[in-house]
């Protein structure tokens, strides 16, 4: 099913044209030239697009945020005048993401795609949760460790030096994943990825990481000259979780970490309950051993592997005799 999308602007040539393109790109457009036609109603949506004006920026984030308060629609600002101020002043007030209005069309629907795709597993978490819930199996809320570590990988300059004086986290610079023995540098909780205006060190440096199979959870924040809105794209293309022009401010940079580790820590519960989910369909709950399912299904394949690999195995079964007597006086452990 095509994901649905709302435009919000003032401007009627701006939502024509960004309707036309979303269209050819198999999303359902819904335009709209103020939020008010939309209040109550724009849960129905995947994606909101919203086109910021000149002045009362924070006011019009504020009140979109409102309206969709309790859902995880994300909010893509477009801005005409993307300043670092205006970026944070609009990422603060609730937007999930801030883009130029002149940004390449492959990059705009990379970052609206990944948004997407970001809240419908948080749509996911929050089923899980309810469903755990209702059997009596709820969890607290997902947070993140206030140590957190953190990788700064490639030409940071002075912002890691900043991140370490802002942030409380444990910050690591290096150049590599893994140093000269062949060790990894981190286990890092998030990575900051900047290689300036190189492309090649880049794909690199993010092929590195994705080929590092515990890392490909991780999120990566990579920051790229913002005259080459490529290197963006491409970015998004190898894996990065999020893309920032290196104009940012320190807390624009700040702000995108701890929101990338809240996301991760929503993540890392999912795969929890997933975890819980095979290993309760296999065990009993009352002593902990695996249960007839499990038993079926590993029984069965002992015969074909001992023809496979020529082992040798036994059964033994062991029937004892009035066992509700042993669990009654000395307990299911």
């Amino acid at each position: 099913m095509p994901k649905r999308v709302l435009v919000i602007d003032p401007i009627a040539t701006h939502r024509i044209r960004l309707s036309v393109f979303l269209e050819d790109a198999h999303f359902r457009v819904v335009t709209a030239s103020d939020v008010t036609e939309f209040r109550g109603s724009a849960r129905g949506f995947d994606i909101v697009i919203v086109g910021l004006p000149r002045h009362r920026l924070a006011g019009l984030i504020t009140s979109l945020a409102a309206t969709l308060h309790g859902t995880s629609t994300p909010l893509l600002a477009l801005d005409g005048n993307s300043s670092p101020l205006r970026r944070l002043l609009a990422l603060r007030a609730g937007a999930r993401e801030v883009l130029r209005r002149q940004v390449p069309d492959d990059l705009l629907l990379s970052r609206l795609r990944g948004l997407i795709r970001e809240s419908e597993a948080e749509r996911e978490a929050d089923r899980r949760r309810l469903t755990a819930a209702s059997f009596g199996f709820a969890e607290a809320s997902a947070g993140f460790d206030a140590k957190a570590s953190i990788l700064c990988l490639g030409s940071l300059g002075s912002l890691s030096n900043e991140l370490s004086a802002l942030l409380p986290h444990r910050i690591t610079v290096a150049d590599a994943v893994r140093d000269t023995d062949g060790a990894l540098v981190a286990k890092p909780d998030a990575i900051v990825l900047n290689t300036g205006s190189d492309a090649k060190a880049l794909t690199r440096l993010l092929s590195e990481l994705r080929d590092e199979t515990h890392l490909s959870p991780t999120p990566v924040l990579a920051l790229y000259p913002e005259r080459y809105a490529s290197m963006a794209t491409q970015a998004l293309a190898l894996g990065a979780s999020e893309v920032v022009p290196d104009t940012a401010g320190i807390e624009e940079v700040e702000l995108r970490l701890t929101n990338m580790l809240v996301r991760k820590a929503q993540n890392d519960a999912l795969r929890r309950s997933d975890e819980q989910s095979y290993r309760l369909a296999a065990t009993d709950p009352l002593t902990g051993l695996y249960n007839r399912r499990y038993a079926e299904t590993y029984l069965a394949a002992l015969p074909s592997q001992a023809d496979e690999q020529n082992p040798e195995f036994c059964a033994l079964l062991v029937d004892l005799d009035h066992f509700k007597a042993v669990n009654d006086t000395y307990g299911h452990a």
